[in-house]
Parts: structure tokens; sequence; C-alpha cells
């Protein structure tokens, strides 16, 4: 049983813990790792069955007898690809809100410039990328449009022409029918000339949300090590306490 003077210390520390800046940054930074966790679980979903279509086991799919399973196959694919895109929708808008809520309230006191450098980033990464604003209208499609177009794609690999390769494909013609594409996804499929892999541009746009990700985290890191390192100081004594106890019900 918990000596009084512990527990009384421990919810000391509880209250002074929730009080400090780090700890409020930290639940900040936590519901972004939970949507980075949400879309990366969707992503590699996605990922391994398009690799798994294009596999020796895949390639079964591909029978005659199997067609009806070849069909619920692109079915589950598209029902992927929608969690994929929400979920990047998803970390977008709450890497936003620590921006605005922890950022840019610092930048009205005039100390401290993120929210200047994380729309540089943002810029250079994202509003510059054809790809980018083509995956975003895209959900957009999906949303007020419909269900994009897709085929099963069978083509002769380049190296061996023996052996071939499976793709899930969205049909090009029916995107560029659509009259909700912005100027950058128009650019992107006016120099897109065959139907799209989707393999290859969910890898593509998960590669930068991966790489802002962890440029994002990496900086709050940084710039707030000292909040961190007092937050984590009265962590440490309130563990002390816990650990004590727990190794003697051990």
């Amino acid at each position: 049983m918990m000596d009084i003077q512990d527990f009384e210390k421990l919810e000391f520390l509880r209250n002074q813990i929730a009080s400090t800046e780090g700890w409020k940054i930290e639940m900040g930074i936590r519901d972004i790792g939970m949507s980075h966790y949400i879309f990366t679980l969707n992503y590699n979903h996605l990922k391994k069955s398009l690799e798994l279509f294009d596999s020796k086991d895949g390639s079964k799919l591909w029978a005659i007898k199997n067609r009806d399973k070849l069909d619920l196959f692109q079915k589950e694919v598209i029902r992927l690809f929608h969690n994929y895109l929400a979920s990047v929708k998803s970390l977008v808008e709450h890497t936003r809100t620590i921006v605005r809520e922890v950022h840019i309230v610092r930048e009205v006191h005039g100390n401290n410039e993120f929210s200047k450098e994380s729309k540089i980033k943002i810029k250079a990464m994202f509003d510059k990328s054809p790809l980018s604003h083509f995956m975003q209208d895209l959900r957009n499609y999906i949303l007020h449009k419909g269900i994009p177009n897709t085929f099963a794609r069978m083509t002769p690999k380049e190296s061996m022409k023996s052996e071939v390769t499976s793709s899930i494909m969205l049909d090009l013609s029916s995107l560029r029918s659509w009259d909700g594409w912005k100027a950058k996804s128009k650019e992107y499929l006016y120099y897109t000339k065959d139907d799209i892999s989707l393999y290859e541009i969910i890898v593509a746009y998960g590669s930068l949300v991966n790489d802002f990700y962890n440029w994002f985290l990496n900086r709050q890191k940084e710039l707030f090590k000292e909040q961190f390192e007092r937050t984590q100081k009265l962590k440490d004594e309130y563990n002390k306490i816990i650990l004590k106890y727990k190794l003697s019900d051990e």
C-alpha cells in the first residue's frame, strides 16, 4: 500500500507536469503522432496489398475461375486507398492545429518564427509538387464526384519477358473529364501520358508525407528542448516513486 506522503507527492507532481509548457506541447505532438500512426498503417496495408497482387500468389487472381476474387480485390484496394487519402488529410489538419495553437501564439509574442519556417517547408515539399496537388484533389474527386475508374493491368517485365507485372491503374481519360481539378493537378494530368499506377503514386506521395512528418517532429524536439527537459525532470521524480512500489509488488 502506498504511503500517504508518496501519494500526495504523486498528486503534486502530476499537477506540476500537466501545467508545464513542455507537457502541453507533448500532447499536441502526441496527437500528430497518432495521426501519423493511422496514416502509416493505412499506407502499409495498401502498399502490401498492391505488392501481393504483383507476386506469384497474386497472379492467381488472373485465372478465369478467380475473376470474382479479382473484382473483390479491386474493391478492397479502393477502400484502402480511400482510407489512405482520408488519413493524410487528418495528419495535415492536426499538424496545422499544433502550428496554430503552439507556434502562432508564440509568434504573436515575438519569440518564435516556426510558423513561417513550416510554410516555407510546405511550399518546397508540397506546393511545388504537382503530384501532391493531384492527390489532394483526388480526395475531393472521391468525395464529390465518386470512385475513380480503376482496372487491373498485366504487362511483361522489361528485364524478363517471361514474367509479368500486375498493377491496379487509375483510368487517365475519366480523370481528365472532371472539371474540379485545380491548376497544379491539371498540370500533373497533362504531363501524364499513360494510365496512372496506384502503387507508384501512393509510394511517392507517402514518401513526401513521411519526410515532412519526420522533419516536423525533429524540429519540435530542437525548438522546445528546454521545455521538454524541465517536464522530463518532473516525470523522472514521478516515475521514481511509482517504481519503488512496483518493485515491492514484484
